[in-house]
């Protein structure tokens, strides 16, 4: 199939199901390229503050398709939330539609910073901030739709911000959960929601 005009594989991969596009991805170099986009699409949109935060009160909403407990989509943005490398790579495949690589230019780094996807992309206004804040909605967002007793692999940034508040108090707390957990949180998602009634965390 990758002999195939890249337009009619578009037209082909856009009729696969979404869920099975993360085994899709893995196929080949032009399914990936071309699947990216949509895998990550919701994920890019979060970049825009109004965008994330329209999405996530129209979602905050939907008691069918949401859990029964919720965090608030107006909850603040935890200071010191660690930007992880998966984040960047999720939003470089989203944005351009092809998987980041390490330049092959002697003293070129082999991971993916801030500073990096701002030049790639050319997007100077991907702050450090802004781009805090997308991951923290889109951590929300997944946790809307994450089943009530299904696995969380989004609930280390949550785990941040409950153990911010607690050092806050003067409470004891364990170390963070370590970032390399974050990864999962961008893979696609695709299990059920519960349907129950309101009950908002602030």
């Amino acid at each position: 199939m990758d002999r195939l005009p890249s337009e009619l594989l578009v037209e082909i991969l856009h009729c696969i199901p979404i869920s099975s596009c993360k085994a899709a991805r893995l196929t080949s170099r032009a399914f990936n390229a071309i699947l990216s986009k949509r895998t990550f699409g919701i994920l890019t949109s979060f970049v825009d503050p109004l965008a994330a935060e329209a999405t996530l009160t129209s979602l905050s909403r939907d008691l069918n398709r949401r859990r029964r407990s919720i965090w608030s989509p107006r909850c603040n943005v935890p200071d010191g939330l660690p930007v992880v490398e998966p984040f960047l790579l999720a939003l470089w495949a989203g944005l351009r539609g092809e998987p980041w690589v390490p330049s092959r230019h002697p003293g070129a780094g082999r991971r993916l910073t801030i500073a990096g996807l701002q030049k790639g992309l050319d997007r100077a206004d991907m702050t450090e901030a802004v781009l805090r804040e997308a991951l923290f909605r889109y951590a929300l967002y997944l946790s809307y739709l994450a089943p009530d007793d299904g696995p969380t692999p989004h609930a280390w940034v949550f785990d941040f911000l409950l153990h911010r508040e607690a050092a806050g108090y003067g409470l004891e707390i364990d170390p963070c959960v370590g970032m390399e957990m974050g990864a999962p949180m961008f893979a696609q998602w695709d299990g059920s929601s519960g349907n129950d009634a309101v009950e908002v965390k602030e």
